[in-house]
């Protein structure tokens, strides 16, 4: 593990320079805007050393408290803010006052960082350190230039600030469930993000045609990879190991195949989908190539989410986590080189997101192949046994078919959106990532909870299961809620890190002063689902989605919408739908915890 470090310790002091030498390309560009004179740049740079020097003095402190990893993470989520901060700043006094979270972050990691290398490592891996803070420092200002070119001063801040963010969820070691679910859609997301910010909205719209496609071939094969989960834990729980063992080779197989097929639909059928979706025809042409190229990557995805099941389930969160930050990393490296570099757009960030989920992919079974205990691959097992593989698709099939169907339901609500014009197309599309990379962070608690209660149920302790279930509920709806009301607070903030367009903002706006007063709802409904898989149960879960949000979302498309015809009553159907669908749920694992946990019937 500790070699597996080292990449993100040089990332981190990559991360670390990159800011470092910012100030000094743009503040030609800078000084006249912000109303300045241009030995005024000498004052920022005090006040970022003043505070570098103040945090660094009390970085051994808060490394006793709270652990190399956390301090990181935090400097560098406060780095991050920093720059983001500076990206809208319209007057000196306001590039002052981001100077002190900037230079307080920036002193705490690098005497964090330091003082872990000195004691952990060799001491030539100090000369690679402050090499790599070199490789930042140089790579700044070719940034910066490049967005002095475009998006002015603001776009290279809130590039820079985008890579420190990414650096924050490989760094959070301390929730590595929860960052292996956000990265994984991060795949997407930056796609998003990257395409609207640095080539055109419609080349933002393009790739937002597809997102519900994405979500729903990338929540079938996340539904099979829980499944696996499930499966490996009651193994573990019981302490079978050949049954472990066979779940394991066989989901290999299942994952692998499954991940093929939906490959090649997506190349066969990515444009008959699309008009299917009512695409607008300036985006289509960008939208099949980008669906295309980025269906390559399925199979490894597949693949991925087979390995994260086993190593989840086997309490190993921190090693998915790491390959998964990897990738992003590179995903988003990729991006930038092929939209701002090779002027690709769609088709770039599509072929970045293909490598980085092959890269994960081999980063997983890399180690899984080199495991010493009943989780270990061995190619020469690999074959179906009828019983594993029945028990892992009773799960992971309605699982898989219960993300698919929220994807399809979504699917009706894509054709009300592509009824307006393509500025609210591309608006909703932006506003859209919120909610992806909300409920992926939901969907970690989820995950958590069909282990626990799966695990739990195997080791005959049938006490915590209603615990586990409870404590996911609450937590779930916390974060919902918390994320929700800050998108309310600071929506347009969120959307300028996806579109330039005023109205595109705007009309982002539309979408997420609705969806914010609805994450915390959909909680209900979820937890209640897992607790059901992880008692064995997904069939009923699953028919019951169907009715209250595939079959109510579209009643309500073609009555409620049809009649209004606004944005506001189109979205409202989320709220209503997670609300009747959650009271189900619930009711129908209150059934199922009486009837096959305290009654004792064998799955």
């Amino acid at each position: 593990m500790a070699s597996l470090l080292l990449p993100i310790i040089y990332l981190a002091f990559i991360s670390l320079g990159l800011p470092d030498a910012l100030l000094g390309a743009a503040w030609p560009t800078m000084y006249p805007q912000l109303g300045a004179q241009v030995s005024w740049a000498g004052g920022v740079s005090m006040i970022i050393s003043a505070c570098t020097i103040l945090s660094a003095l009390a970085s051994d402190r808060l490394n006793e408290r709270l652990g190399t990893g956390r301090v990181t993470a935090i400097s560098v989520a406060t780095t991050a803010a920093a720059l983001f901060g500076f990206s809208f700043c319209h007057a000196f006094w306001q590039l002052c006052l981001w100077a002190i979270p900037y230079g307080l972050g920036a002193g705490s990691v690098d005497a964090a960082l330091n003082n872990y290398v000195a004691l952990h490592y060799k001491s030539r891996h100090m000369s690679w350190l402050h090499c790599m803070w070199g490789v930042g420092a140089s790579l700044g200002p070719v940034i910066m230039g490049q967005a002095l070119a475009g998006s002015g001063w603001q776009g290279g801040y809130r590039i820079i600030g985008i890579l420190q963010v990414v650096l924050t969820v490989v760094l959070l070691f301390s929730l590595p469930l929860m960052m292996t679910q956000v990265l994984e859609v991060l795949f997407n997301l930056s796609d998003v993000a990257i395409a609207g910010k640095f080539a055109d909205y419609l080349a933002l719209g393009a790739v937002g045609s597809t997102t519900l496609l994405v979500s729903l071939f990338t929540g079938l094969l996340i539904g099979i990879g829980s499944g696996v989960n499930v499966v490996v834990a009651r193994g573990l729980g019981l302490g079978s190991h050949e049954d472990v063992e066979k779940t394991i080779h066989t989901s290999l197989l299942i994952c692998s195949g499954i991940g093929i097929v939906v490959c090649l639909v997506c190349l066969l059928l990515a444009k008959p989908m699309l008009l299917l979706l009512n695409t607008k025809e300036d985006l289509l042409s960008g939208a099949v190539g980008y669906l295309r190229i980025y269906a390559l990557g399925m199979p490894a995805m597949a693949v991925y989410n087979f390995g994260n099941g086993v190593l989840s389930a086997a309490g190993d969160t921190k090693r998915p986590l790491l390959y998964l930050s990897i990738a992003g990393v590179v995903n988003v490296a990729l991006n930038l080189f092929f939209v701002i570099q090779c002027h690709m757009a769609a088709l770039g960030v599509a072929i970045a997101s293909a490598i980085a989920q092959w890269l994960s992919a081999l980063l997983i079974m890399r180690h899984l192949m080199s495991q010493k205990d009943a989780c270990r691959v061995h190619l020469k097992k690999l074959c179906i046994d009828k019983a594993a593989a029945k028990r892992v698709l009773m799960i992971g099939i309605p699982s898989g078919l219960q993300n698919a169907i929220f994807a399809v339901a979504n699917l009706f609500v894509q054709i009300g959106v592509n009824s307006f014009d393509s500025v609210m197309v591309s608006g909703s599309s932006a506003a859209a990532n919120a909610d992806t990379l909300i409920f992926n962070m939901m969907s970690a608690f989820y995950t958590g909870c069909a282990t626990f209660v799966s695990r739990n149920w195997g080791a005959g302790k049938t006490d915590r299961i209603l615990k586990s279930y409870r404590i996911v509920l609450l937590y779930s709806f916390l974060v919902g809620s918390i994320c929700g009301g800050l998108l309310l607070l600071f929506g347009d903030k969120f959307l300028g890190l996806f579109a330039n367009e005023a109205d595109v903002i705007a009309a982002g706006m539309q979408r997420l002063k609705i969806m914010g007063f609805s994450f915390g709802v959909s909680a209900l409904m979820d937890a209640s689902i897992a607790a059901s898989r992880g008692i064995g149960r997904s069939i009923i879960p699953t028919i019951i989605v169907i009715m209250g949000s595939c079959v109510f979302r579209v009643i309500w498309v073609y009555t409620v919408f049809a009649y209004f015809g606004t944005i506001p009553s189109l979205f409202l159907l989320y709220i209503f739908s997670w609300a009747i669908t959650g009271i189900a749920e619930w009711a129908y694992f209150r059934h199922s915890y009486k009837k096959y946990i305290l009654h004792g019937q064998i799955w």
